[in-house]
């Protein structure tokens, strides 16, 4: 995809192609396997120009585009332009929400619709099973290493709904006690949280999918860190609050240039982070996820939140911050690096 990016990149250089209307967009292509998305505005000769560009670049690599594949899905666009765009290239037009590679792509909400199909599909691999001629060992290890990781792919993105999470965890209970799609609760012989735990803890190590979900999304914040930055690194992760609030108090930060760790989250001030030093300061701050070398540039050192403080208990809380900011001098040639508390080589693993 870099020879690909780098033609994009000289085509918006010279012109060829208008520039994205949203800044963090510096990325037109993204490629998963042998699919590829581009992103580009919907005029005519924006059109024309990439066509022109994807024949090239066939021409030269000879990966060649299979045109009954191709398609186009319209974002935010008046209703009369993306019929007269894509008829007049013979794109293929789909609407948001969609399937791709698997996932429900939509930039809303996703609803029941988006989630049904996921939960189908891991009913669906009982039937060839025939679980009452397997024995209860057999069906724990199917249970374990393909119902349970089925939905791995759509929690790596999205949590899941506990409505939906309800139903799969229906299915496997199921099957591991009867072997079937639907069987009554009477029919376990542990309740379902013993089972999900681990075996050293008395449990049969079928995976939680909350706390598996949770997992496979702090895995984003990790490779926000990575060494080889990835391309999506400043455009948001499908996190939530709770899951940043797991990765801050796992890891310890030490600081180098500030460019990486966030001022208030990250556990970088003497392996604590600022935001649960000084919590009554936290609030009265607008702008929460400034980086440590934004905050301390020029000795700004949180001067702006003098003129907010109105009680005793900030007061107290602004001059223990200040103190402890006394020491802090940034190293401008060294990065920000990440240890994550609970494993013996501080690197963290979904697993």
């Amino acid at each position: 995809m870099d020879p690909l990016q780098r033609l994009l990149d000289l085509a918006i250089h010279q012109a060829v192609l208008t520039n994205l209307p949203v800044a963090a967009a510096r990325w037109r292509t993204s490629m998963y396997a042998d699919d590829a998305a581009i992103f580009i505005n919907p005029f005519k000769e924006d059109l024309k120009a990439i066509t022109t560009i994807l024949q090239e670049f066939g021409n030269v690599s000879g990966l060649h585009i299979n045109l009954q594949k191709k398609f186009g899905p319209p974002n935010q666009m008046p209703r009369h332009q993306p019929r007269s765009c894509l008829g007049l290239h013979r794109r293929k037009k789909r609407d948001f929400p969609m399937s791709l590679l698997g996932i429900a792509a939509t930039y809303e909400t996703t609803v029941k619709v988006h989630v049904q199909p996921h939960i189908e599909r891991t009913g669906q691999r009982l039937p060839g099973w025939k679980g009452r001629m397997l024995n209860r060992a057999g069906r724990l290890t199917l249970v374990t290493s393909v119902l349970s990781s089925m939905p791995t792919y759509h929690l790596t993105v999205f949590p899941l709904a506990v409505w939906a999470r309800k139903k799969i965890d229906k299915i496997r209970r199921s099957f591991l006690w009867k072997g079937e799609e639907n069987a009554n609760a009477g029919h376990s012989l542990v309740n379902w949280p013993t089972v999900c735990r681990p075996k050293d803890l008395g449990g049969l190590g079928v995976p939680d999918l909350e706390r598996f979900g949770r997992a496979l999304h702090l895995r984003w914040l990790w490779q926000e860190w990575g060494q080889d930055p990835k391309p999506w690194v400043g455009l948001g992760v499908p996190c939530k609050d709770t899951d940043r609030l797991l990765f801050n108090s796992s890891t310890t930060v030490t600081i180098g240039n500030g460019n990486k760790a966030r001022f208030w989250h990250h556990s970088w001030l003497n392996g604590e982070a600022p935001r649960y030093l000084a919590p009554h300061l936290f609030m009265l701050v607008r702008r929460k996820n400034r980086m440590v070398r934004q905050e301390l540039h020029n000795g700004n050192r949180i001067k702006t939140l003098q003129m907010c403080i109105t009680t005793t208990t900030q007061i107290q809380e602004f001059i223990g911050l200040w103190i402890r900011l006394q020491n802090v001098q940034l190293q401008p040639e060294v990065e920000d690096s990440i240890i994550w508390k609970w494993t013996a080589d501080g690197n963290y693993s979904t697993r």
